[in-house]
């Protein structure tokens, strides 16, 4: 048996045996982009990277419902026909990543930074969490 952090079982054993370290990972849906964000304990600052999704398909790699895989993504879901669909940033402070996210007119719910706050207190590691703004706000 793997001990994690804290002395607890570890959630997987089988997450341990590749990894080499852990971040929080939390996501929302703004628009037709992703916008990822998180925790990094190993660089002590936060990270954000915003995925452009397929304009065709809405991100879901499907033509309208369908199985089929649509030809604006191949079934991928994001932008491909630009240079780069997403650009991660990291070793970022959570001032600077507010402010880039208001630089590009994406919304930060208190929720989202106050969770964020909170894996910044604890040095979160291993945090997934999607919220739905649709629902939350």
């Amino acid at each position: 048996m793997l001990i994690g952090r804290k002395g607890r079982q570890a959630p997987c054993p089988a997450l341990y045996q590749y990894r080499t370290s852990w971040m929080s990972r939390r996501w929302y849906r703004y628009g037709d982009r992703v916008i990822f964000m998180g925790w990094e304990p190993a660089e002590q600052g936060f990270y954000l990277n915003v995925v452009d999704l397929c304009g065709e398909c809405g991100g879901t790699g499907e033509v309208d419902g369908t199985e089929e895989v649509c030809p604006g993504c191949a079934g991928e879901g994001i932008q491909l026909a630009t240079m780069h669909p997403s650009a991660r940033k990291s070793g970022l402070t959570l001032e600077t990543l507010e402010g880039l996210l208001a630089e590009m007119d994406v919304s930060f719910p208190y929720f989202v930074k106050a969770d964020l706050e909170e894996d910044q207190r604890t040095n979160a590691g291993l945090i997934l969490h999607e919220y739905d703004l649709e629902s939350e706000t």
